[in-house]
C-alpha cells in the first residue's frame, strides 16, 4: 500500500494540483501580495495597476515551498525566473521577500529596488508583460535591468 502512496505522490498531475494549491493558498494568506497600484504623487493620476510582480513571487514561493521548478510549465515561468535570480543575487533577499509578501508590504520591495535607482512603474510594467504575455522582449528588457543591478551591487561591494 506505502508503494501505490509513494507512486501516487511522484505523478505529475498530483505535482501540477498540488502546486496549484498552494499557490491560490498563498493568495489567501497574503491578502493581496504584492499587487500595487501606483499613482503620482503630485497628480493623483494612476501610473499603473500591477499585478504580474505578485504572481511571479507567489509562483516562486510555491515552487521553493513544494521544492519543485515547475519551468514553462505555469504561465508565469518568466516572471518566476527573474524573481529567483533577484533572491539568489540577494537585490531582494528571500527574507525581505517574504516578510512583504505576507504582510502584504510592498515598501519592502520598492525599498530594495530604490536602492539601485531603477523606476518602479517600468519595473512591475514590464513584470505584467512578462508574466500576463509571456513578451520575450520585456523579458529580455527585464533581464538587462536585472543584470546592471547586479553589477551596481558588486560594484558597491567593499
Amino acid at each position: 500500500m506505502s508503494e501505490h502512496y509513494e507512486t501516487t505522490l511522484e505523478n505529475p498531475n498530483i505535482k501540477f494540483t498540488q502546486m496549484m494549491i498552494v499557490h491560490e493558498f498563498f493568495h489567501l494568506l497574503s491578502g493581496i501580495g504584492l499587487g500595487v497600484e501606483i499613482t503620482n504623487d503630485e497628480t493623483g493620476e494612476l501610473l499603473g495597476d500591477f499585478n504580474g510582480f505578485n504572481e511571479s513571487v507567489t509562483q516562486f514561493l510555491t515552487e521553493e515551498m513544494l521544492n519543485l521548478k515547475m519551468g514553462n510549465k505555469v504561465d508565469y515561468y518568466l516572471g518566476v525566473d527573474i524573481v529567483r535570480v533577484l533572491v539568489e543575487n540577494e537585490i531582494i533577499p528571500l527574507s525581505v521577500l517574504k516578510e512583504a509578501y505576507f504582510k502584504n508590504d510592498f515598501y519592502l520591495i520598492q525599498n530594495q529596488i530604490a536602492l539601485y535607482d531603477y523606476d518602479l512603474v517600468t519595473f512591475l510594467n514590464l513584470f505584467d508583460k512578462v508574466t500576463f504575455n509571456k513578451d520575450e522582449r520585456a523579458y529580455e528588457e527585464l533581464k538587462n535591468i536585472v543584470n546592471n543591478i547586479i553589477l551596481a551591487k558588486e560594484n558597491r561591494s567593499i
